[in-house]
């Protein structure tokens, strides 16, 4: 329902965009690397015949079959890795217990001696095949090798580094690893893979790949960074390249990889190397169990599957995790900056945006690097300053360094980006006035019809019990206490009095809760809701809950509108259903001012710039709310405390925040459009969800000029990008309170259709400029 009407005519052009580009892109960059290995591996093969002769234990395995290199890996088009495989590991132990992720040991089987083993001299004391003693042992042969093979004038060893690398012709590096080659087993790292309900790949291939194994690799681990692990120094890597090749086969998937590698060398090279090609193989292969079917891997799919890695991506960038395939404990962005990986997450999001706004992307993407704009020109003006003398190298001219480096901050807008957000902009305008508008008086009159049945009932609730007194009041067309849920659906939050006997107690235990204990040295006798105080001094947010609900069902049968309201059953909850059409929940809650919960003690963030001081001491001092409601967070947690906790609310703290700018604005279009074509079976998506990424997206935007109305369509779409990330990690953490899940208790599935009816729209909401009138 969310497809333009042109979609398949551009699904079409993007087909042959796509081919053109792995005609000419692709294919000239694998002839390139092709002509560079040939190049690289002759100069290896002579480093590794000296190393031979010095040392005949690391025999040579890099050897070429059918054009292809045994063991060798291109990191990209300047960098390579070639993995040396050695022989006789047959008398040690494969150990992998857990304890080092994406590592394991070689230990000396029971009952042989050292001097059974090829590698004597280095086995630990503890009987353990150290891999830095064998690399530090190769590295010393390679760096004697270098001197004396025919290639000497165009080989050195990089020093300042662990590994075995070379630079080679002053341009490639090339990193030698010695390896083991472990046929037939399977790490219990892995054990896992593959999952069980997911149709990909075929059990025959799962065989195969089980049967050829991994390698175990001599190199430094990301994931033993920072870690004093007696065990680091004797650790090898896993390692499952030819198990991944192996599963990349078939459809157009090796084609999909090939393209993804070229896109990523021109556009995503970027400064501490945030995204690499094995980032890109690693979410190709979630993608293949995302669409297990071999018809989704068809040359008319590739589009739609570069286009969903590019959102995975941007997803994990955005998390600051991505996990690899096989060993999901094992994260392939740790050591990465993370100012390095925002960088990268909006490199990547302005690629996105470029290939889904623009049929005829492929064609112009290009990104001239800065530095190395700078560098030529730089190189050119010293020439024309010994040519010309200084007056004219002050001057600037046509192509200068400043106006390239000007440049370079639009070079993936298309050009007609500027009149595109003119035209969106008065799309979201006219939306704004004919949808919004219309579903806010909508709300607006059914919230009176609502207000008047829920204000008669309390009013009976107050004559049974006193101490239940109606906060319920209209303040200038708005109600007290009262939020907007849906059209439909709403909740009303009943204030009590006199907490003071009773202290608040946050100690982390009870996500996104807290409880309220008598303070010390008071009696029961001294609290208004001294029935309601359990044995150990806590007042009960289930007894007054429960209490209340009693109260609330006797009314219903006693107001005025007894007629038109009934009480919902088969809920701890409050809920009343007003005209068979409407739902409210009732809760009672605490007003904490001048309070504020250990758990959100880490708010604001204190290097980013939003909100201002006075408006987070405004914040502050209003405080939050405690309710008596059932709280996400305990579902599933058996809990002791769980029927005394009160769930913490920051309501008006976070309408506070919205203030200012067009934020609200864009919160009452987000609640339209989620209203419209987001009201999904489970309710995975809510208003609250659109809320919280809102305020997420004001600390990403802090500055005042970018919630000017012309920034609305950025800001949405930005906010959709998070929803579609969230959806698809399966967690929302809360604004204030970060430990708190607001998808918890959603089912998978659910989340998952959800992330694709996100990734529809905002896909319409990109690639159409007058989306917002169909929507």
């Amino acid at each position: 329902m969310l497809l333009p009407q042109d979609m398949m005519a551009a699904q079409s052009k993007m087909l042959y965009q796509m081919n053109k580009y792995y005609g000419e892109r692709v294919q000239a960059r694998m002839g390139q690397v092709q002509k560079t290995i040939r190049e690289v591996c002759k100069v290896v093969q002579e480093v590794l015949k000296e190393v031979e002769v010095q040392e005949p234990r690391f025999i040579s395995s890099l050897t070429e079959c059918n054009g292809r290199y045994e063991g060798l890996e291109v990191i990209s088009p300047g960098e390579f890795e070639v993995v040396l495989y050695l022989n006789q590991m047959g008398v040690f132990n494969f150990v992998d217990d857990g304890s080092l992720p994406g590592c394991a040991v070689l230990k000396l089987s029971d009952g042989r001696k050292r001097s059974m083993s090829l590698w004597v001299e280095f086995i630990t004391a503890s009987g353990y095949l150290s891999a830095r003693k064998i690399r530090s042992r190769f590295q010393t042969l390679v760096a004697q090798a270098c001197d004396k093979c025919a290639y000497r004038d165009s080989v050195k060893m990089i020093a300042d580094t662990t590994e075995v690398k070379l630079r080679i012709r002053e341009r490639y590096v090339v990193q030698i690893t010695p390896a083991f080659k472990c046929s037939g087993v399977w790490p219990r790292s892995a054990a896992h893979w593959p999952i069980p309900h997911i149709p990909w790949p075929h059990p025959n291939l799962v065989a195969e790949v089980k049967t050829e194994g991994f390698d175990l690799l001599s190199k430094e681990s990301v994931a033993l960074q920072g870690k004093q692990s007696a065990m680091e120094g004797d650790a090898w890597v896993l390692s499952f390249t030819e198990a991944e090749t192996r599963l990349l086969q078939g459809g157009c998937r090796r084609r999909c990889l090939s393209i993804l590698k070229t896109l990523r060398d021109r556009h995503l090279d970027l400064p501490g190397n945030p995204v690499t090609s094995y980032h890109m193989k690693t979410l190709l292969l979630y993608e293949c169990e995302k669409h297990p079917l071999e018809t989704e891997w068809d040359e008319g799919c590739i589009a739609d599957r570069i286009n969903g890695i590019f959102l995975q991506l941007i997803s994990c960038l955005q998390c600051r995790r991505c996990p690899h395939y096989f060993l999901p404990n094992l994260d392939l962005f740790k050591g990465k900056s993370p100012s390095g990986l925002e960088n990268a997450a909006k490199q990547v999001w302005r690629l996105t945006r470029e290939l889904l706004t623009n049929s005829r992307a492929l064609e112009k993407l290009y990104i001239l690097k800065t530095e190395k704009i700078l560098q030529f020109w730089m190189k050119k003006l010293s020439t024309r300053v010994a040519r010309c003398g200084d007056r004219e190298s002050r001057q600037p001219r046509r192509g200068s360094p400043r106006r390239l480096q000007a440049a370079t901050t639009t070079m993936l807008l298309p050009a007609d980006m500027l009149a595109a957000q003119s035209k969106m902009v008065y799309q979201i305008n006219k939306y704004f006035g004919e949808r919004v508008m219309t579903r806010k008086s909508q709300v607006m009159k059914t919230i009176q019809e609502v207000c008047r049945v829920v204000q008669d009932v309390l009013k009976e609730v107050e004559v049974q019990e006193p101490r239940f007194i109606s906060s319920l009041t209209d303040y200038n067309g708005r109600f007290d206490g009262l939020d907007v849920i849906s059209p439909t659906e709403f909740e009303i939050v009943i204030y009590l009095n006199q907490m003071g006997v009773l202290n608040f107690v946050d100690d982390g235990t009870l996500p996104g809760c807290a409880v309220l204990k008598l303070s010390d040295g008071r009696k029961r006798s001294m609290s208004l809701w001294v029935e309601f105080i359990t044995a150990s001094g806590y007042l009960s947010a289930r007894k007054i809950r429960s209490r209340f609900q009693t109260l609330v069902a006797q009314a219903c049968d006693k107001c005025a509108y007894r007629d038109s309201v009934k009480m919902i059953a088969d809920t701890t909850e409050v809920k009343l259903r007003i005209r068979e059409r409407y739902v409210v929940q009732i809760t009672p809650a605490f007003k904490c001012a001048g309070l504020w919960p250990r758990s959100a003690s880490h708010w604001p963030i204190a290097h980013i710039p939003w909100p201002h001081p006075n408006i987070v001491a405004e914040v502050k001092t209003e405080g939050f709310d405690m309710l008596s409601k059932e709280c996400i967070g305990l579902q599933g947690k058996q809990s002791a405390m769980e029927g005394d906790a009160w769930a913490l609310s920051f309501i008006d703290a976070e309408n506070r925040l919205l203030q200012g700018g067009s934020r609200k604005r864009c919160l009452s279009i987000l609640k339209t459009l989620r209203d419209r074509h987001l009201d999904l079976p489970g309710n995975p998506v809510t208003s609250y969800h659109m809320k919280t990424l809102l305020l997420y997206e004001c600390e990403k935007h802090p500055h005042e000029a970018e919630w000017d109305e012309i920034c609305i369509a950025d800001r949405i779409n930005g906010i959709l990008l998070q929803l579609i990330s969230c959806l698809q990690c399966r967690r929302c953490p809360h604004y204030f309170l970060p430990n708190l899940d607001l998808f918890k208790g959603k089912s998978p599935s659910g989340l998952e259709n959800a992330a694709k009816q996100v990734w529809r729209l905002t896909r319409e909401l990109l690639t159409n400029s007058r989306a917002l009138e169909k929507l």
